[in-house]
């Protein structure tokens, strides 16, 4: 029988082995989570340097995943790196090897579907969302980015589909429900409102995100605008005759009970028969219903007056806050599209000195603006043409007012 010592050798050896084994794994994953929180560092840097350095941090991300490459982590970082230097395909990938590691990485998920979405492969974006919302059913971003991701893989100038028209609804409501203040979500429940020409709820939910966050530009244009089209429609079914109750859904119809709340129950057919049939003869009734017709048109214009005086003060507000407030600004360097409403809603308010100094200012920044982008003073203008014969037609319909103006006085 062999002594004792000989048999426990090989076994002390084994564990030996496992030890250093395991020394050696728990340093290579500490050098790992080092790296990558140098890695960090660099791609998100604080005090005097906000730049990230590119360099350092894929040389430490490099070493992280040499040292150790079964962790989630640094492909997660490698994705961040990628994402942050405009490149979303490799960024998918790098988030979707952590992701084989680590199925239930919320970050990776929200942030792949960020790429998937800038990309503008809406079906992965929203299959991501979906997959968070599964793992956290709580997470008001995730609802929010899914209904985004529908109504942006809409084709542009058309409606949403009913179906999903109501998914979005439905998220951003969900959004909304999930954190009050989430004025992303209002302002993307009021664009889904707006492209499905619902204007009045769209103002409503757009004044909702601005009283979250009134410093907001972007639901600020899309108040101004969605307001400025509804004054804008009314006024042409005016002049076409067809009177207030012919606009369209997209304008008053809609706007009437969210715009006038402050309309005297008085103004109303119902409340004229009341107050009027027992003065009339009961043979009389030809005549009754002709003064309720020309008693309901005056009302009905001067509820529509009230409405598009409203409308175009709001737009024309928040227009002019998008504008910037400094004197010494360079006006050429302003929002062009900015510049032309605020000039609109001017003509429409037949404010025409004004009209013309923003719609000559419109001119202006469209031959300036070459130039202060070769300078590096502003961005370039998307689709000047296009914006060129607005200003044309635009400039048209004030020169016509003005002479219909005119005859009428002589």
């Amino acid at each position: 029988m062999p002594p004792k010592e000989s048999s426990k050798a090989p076994l002390k050896a084994q564990r030996a082995k496992a030890k250093k084994e395991k020394q050696l794994l728990d340093a290579r994953i500490k050098e790992s989570q080092e790296k990558c929180a140098e890695a960090k560092k660099f791609l998100e840097p604080t005090g005097r340097s906000t730049e990230p350095n590119f360099s350092k941090a894929k040389a430490s991300l490099d070493a992280a995943i040499e040292a150790y490459d079964a962790r989630p982590l640094p492909f997660f970082l490698l994705g961040q790196w990628y994402r942050m230097q405009g490149m979303h395909t490799e960024a998918v990938e790098s988030y979707s090897h952590a992701l084989d590691l680590d199925p239930t990485n919320v970050l990776a998920l929200e942030w792949r579907a960020h790429s998937y979405q800038t990309l503008h492969d809406y079906p992965h974006a929203i299959e991501d969302n979906t997959s968070i919302i599964t793992l956290d059913p709580e997470n008001d971003h995730a609802f929010n980015m899914r209904g985004l991701c529908v109504l942006e893989g809409c084709v542009p100038g058309l409606r949403l589909r009913p179906l999903d028209f109501a998914s979005c609804v439905n998220d951003f409501s969900t959004a909304i429900r999930l954190n009050e203040a989430n004025y992303h979500a209002m302002a993307n429940l009021g664009k889904a409102y707006e492209v499905q020409g619902e204007s009045d709820k769209a103002i409503e939910c757009y004044g909702r995100a601005l009283r979250v966050n009134e410093a907001c530009t972007y639901v600020k244009f899309r108040r101004g605008c969605a307001s400025l089209r509804v004054a804008e429609s009314i006024l042409n079914c005016e002049q076409e005759g067809d009177g207030f109750d012919s606009v369209s859904p997209d304008s008053a119809e809609h706007s009437e009970g969210s715009l006038l709340k402050d309309a005297s129950p008085d103004a109303t057919t119902s409340g004229f028969g009341r107050s009027t049939k027992a003065f009339v003869p009961q043979n009389g009734d030809a005549l009754l219903e002709e003064a309720k017709t020309e008693v309901r048109q005056k009302f009905d214009k001067e509820r529509a007056a009230r409405m598009v005086a409203h409308l175009l003060q709001v737009a024309e507000e928040d227009f002019t806050a998008l504008m910037d407030p400094n004197p010494d600004a360079n006006k050429a360097a302003a929002d062009v599209m900015v510049v032309l409403n605020i000039g609109i809603c001017a003509r429409l308010k037949k404010d025409f000195k004004k009209a013309d100094e923003y719609f000559n200012l419109v001119q202006e920044i469209l031959e300036k603006r070459p130039g202060l982008v070769e300078d590096g003073e502003a961005k370039p203008i998307e689709n000047a043409d296009t914006i060129k014969q607005v200003l044309a037609i635009r400039r048209s319909e004030l020169k016509r007012e003005r002479d219909r103006i005119r005859s009428a006085a002589v």
